[in-house]
């Protein structure tokens, strides 16, 4: 009986120096393989970076978003509709425009053809149109046809003076040093009546004949 336990116990102990030697070697073989590992040298792949950076795309201005500002040019072409003359002026961008879209400007003039100030009246005003837009310069094109006055003319009697109007009847041609109690009393009678003179000749012959 002893035997076969000396047998047992000798077979035990050689099956667990088995495992025990089995896991020191892969021990000593794992610690060999992390001290490789931290003395070999990390080698980083440098990849090439373009030091040019994309190129932008051009910014376009909309009319629809670009707005006006003090530092924007502002042209106006005038064309005559009866000479056919055209001209260009340069002017301080109106205070009211700041800010403003094309969009904005453009019903700005169409409100503006309903009523034009009086100067643009009396050069004969007929539209106006934003012909280009950028927040750099702003051109408006405006049409003038001056109204062609008849070659006649209407004396008017006008604190106690005679004045000269265009064949309009309503624009003034002339403001003269005639007093109107002056005339005789038919010639005074027909100018607070409103007297219609036919043509130039008439007109300064009436008006030499009348003037001291």
């Amino acid at each position: 009986m002893n035997r076969f336990f000396r047998i047992c116990f000798l077979c035990v102990a050689g099956v667990s120096l088995f495992f025990l030697g089995m896991w020191f070697s892969s021990y000593l073989f794992y610690k060999n393989q992390l001290e490789i590992y931290e003395e070999t040298p990390v080698r980083i792949e440098n990849t090439e970076v373009s030091s040019e950076l994309p190129s932008e795309s051009p910014m376009v201005e909309t009319g629809a978003y670009a707005t006006v500002d003090l530092n924007t040019e502002f042209i106006i072409i005038k064309e005559n509709l009866v000479t056919g003359e055209v001209s260009e002026i340069t002017e301080e961008l109106p205070s009211q425009f700041v800010g403003k879209s094309r969009t904005d400007l453009e019903e700005y003039y169409e409100d503006y053809a309903l009523s034009p100030v009086l100067k643009d009246r009396e050069e004969g005003f007929v539209s106006a149109s934003v012909e280009s837009y950028s927040p750099q310069k702003l051109v408006v094109k405006k049409i003038y046809e001056p109204l062609q006055m008849e070659e006649k003319f209407y004396l008017k009697a006008e604190e106690n003076y005679v004045v000269v109007y265009y064949g309009d009847n309503s624009t003034v041609y002339m403001y003269t040093s005639i007093r109107l109690d002056s005339l005789p009393e038919a010639t005074k009678a027909e100018i607070e009546a409103v007297k219609e003179v036919e043509s130039y000749e008439s007109l300064y012959s009436f008006l030499e004949s009348h003037t001291s």
